[in-house]
């Protein structure tokens, strides 16, 4: 019989390292005769990128799941709220002016027991946006408020949401969890990685602790790929024809002790890429996501601290090449790879936290022995391929489907780029109905319903063939309306303002008036 794995070794910190290491220690230990020994290996003499983080819904279940305390979670992190990507100038209107929508992290509320979006293009006036009119979403982001009360109960909350925090320090809290949870710490360097004849990594040889023979052993060791691909072979696979952006110029932006603390990512598409606005409690963070094909980065960094009105000396502007696309097999022999190591895709809708807790929670369900089954194997990198299948297909909808054609880079993006079969057999169907369930894996990420926001904000059904709205009456349509912005009336008033709900977890006072109703919050948009 096959030795069952006692020792994982993790090659690499930072969050994907950290958060491997946390919930690999929590969940094969918590019904364990002989516990599984978790120890992370990294290195000194790296030092911490202070980027800005922002994150999709399920993160919440992740920290709520590790025990993790979320009002600390919020001060050690410079952490904040995030209720949606809202995207400006993707596209333009028949103006040629720049367009504005919002993602909600709120799922679509329902008419009538239906899809709000067929009864939306019968009787909302063209000029209308589908999100501000079928959710409160936007008009709470637009007054910065919290998505739950001042003292209401942790991880609970009426509205979808999800964080943006500062990656080093959250690197830096999750060392701390993990470590109190009894994970192992060692500082030091890999200098060789030694290969067994099986085809299994054998031993790490380390600068100071000399030569440390492994069991299993997961390499965080980002865009490097020190073990899966540099000792193991296993070779990555660009998207480069779906996908252009490969650099990065990233910084920060001040921001005033009094400024209002906005809950959403923005996303600004500028000549050749886009930029993003993160804010964390003590400033915001931004980057410019590019394509090299079309801009240098010289140019990148102009246009990117143009586009803010700031100098460079504020800024502090560095940039990031940016490895996009997947290791082929993710999960090799005694070896699996998670975050960057595994595969980047850019960072648009966020999805890079989520794809290393996905990685975490396949690899705990197919948990191998010291044999490292080949059928465990397979059908974890068959899942983490569809992973990456979905990110890539969504993200590449919102260059797809974009009408500017105004830069070399937006034409290519529209017309030269290769599209997945899988979105464009989607698109056509949608065309003719409203995205369902029905049309997505059954274990997904994004939803009909994210799908159908972003859609709608590109203008996708302006003259579509959809057909009518058959369950939905005018009357039902006005009935839900009115619910709708009833909850948009009694959510601003009940809901603190963000800075104010952050400010409380760290003791500091509230802004004068806070309401009493502000620890309560009650709102149904569903009818």
């Amino acid at each position: 019989m096959t030795e069952p794995i006692r020792d994982i070794t993790i090659v690499g910190g930072g969050t994907a390292g950290w958060l491997a290491a946390a919930m690999l220690n929590r969940y094969l230990n918590r019904n364990a005769s002989a516990p599984v020994r978790v120890s992370l290996i990294e290195s000194g003499k790296l030092p911490p990128i202070g980027v800005g983080e922002a994150t999709v819904p399920p993160m919440r279940q992740v920290l709520h799941d590790l025990g993790v305390d979320e009002n600390e979670f919020f001060k050690r992190c410079n952490a904040t709220i995030k209720l949606g990507v809202r995207f400006t100038n993707w596209d333009v209107d028949d103006e040629g002016r720049p367009v504005e929508y919002l993602n909600s992290l709120t799922e679509g509320p329902v008419v009538n027991g239906h899809n709000p979006g067929a009864p939306f293009m019968a009787f909302a006036p063209e000029s209308w946006d589908f999100p501000r009119t079928v959710l409160p979403t936007d008009h709470l982001i637009d007054q910065g408020r919290a998505p739950r009360g001042i003292g209401d109960p942790q991880y609970d909350a009426k509205l979808g949401y999800a964080y943006h925090f500062e990656a080093g320090l959250f690197a830096e809290f999750m060392r701390d969890h993990a470590t109190g949870q009894g994970v192992h710490h060692i500082i030091d360097d890999v200098e060789h990685v030694e290969m067994g004849s099986d085809g299994n990594v054998a031993a790490l040889h380390l600068s100071e602790n000399g030569r440390r023979p492994v069991q299993l052993v997961i390499d965080c060791t980002g865009f490097k790929g020190l073990i899966i691909n540099k000792a193991m072979g296993e070779p990555f696979e660009p998207y480069s024809d779906t996908m252009m952006n490969d650099r990065a110029v990233v910084g920060q932006i001040p921001r005033g002790a009094e400024d209002t603390i906005y809950p959403y990512t923005g996303a600004w598409a500028l000549s050749s890429g886009w930029v993003w606005r993160i804010p964390l409690y003590s400033r915001i963070s931004s980057g410019y996501v590019f394509s090299s094909a079309h801009l240098s980065d010289d140019e990148a960094r102009a246009e990117l601290l143009n586009h803010w009105g700031v100098d460079e000396e504020t800024f502090q502007p560095r940039v990031v090449p940016m490895r996009v696309g997947k290791t082929r097999r993710t999960w090799v022999n005694n070896c699996v790879s998670i975050g960057l190591a595994s595969g980047f895709i850019e960072p648009l809708e966020s999805t890079g936290i989520y794809m290393t807790d996905r990685a975490i929670r396949f690899l705990i369900d197919y948990f191998p022995d010291q044999g490292y089954d080949q059928r465990l194997q397979d059908r974890y990198n068959e899942l983490m391929g569809q992973v990456f299948d979905e990110v890539r297909d969504f993200i590449v909808l919102h260059y797809y489907q974009s009408n500017r054609d105004d830069t070399p880079y937006w034409r290519a993006a529209r017309h030269e780029t290769a599209v997945p079969q899988s979105l464009l057999d989607n698109l056509e169907v949608w065309k003719r109905a409203m995205p369902s369930p029905l049309d997505l894996p059954e274990h997904r990420l994004f939803s009909a319903w994210t799908y159908q926001h972003v859609l709608f904000g590109k203008g996708f059904y302006k003259g579509a063939n959809v057909a009518e709205s058959r369950h939905v009456s005018r009357a039902d349509w006005e009935h839900f309306r009115q619910i709708v912005e009833n909850a948009k009336t009694q959510l601003a008033q009940n809901l603190p303002d963000q800075r104010a709900f952050l400010a409380s977890l760290r003791g500091s006072n509230t802004s004068a008036g806070e309401p009493d109703a502000a620890r309560r919050v009650s709102a149904d948009v569903t009818t």
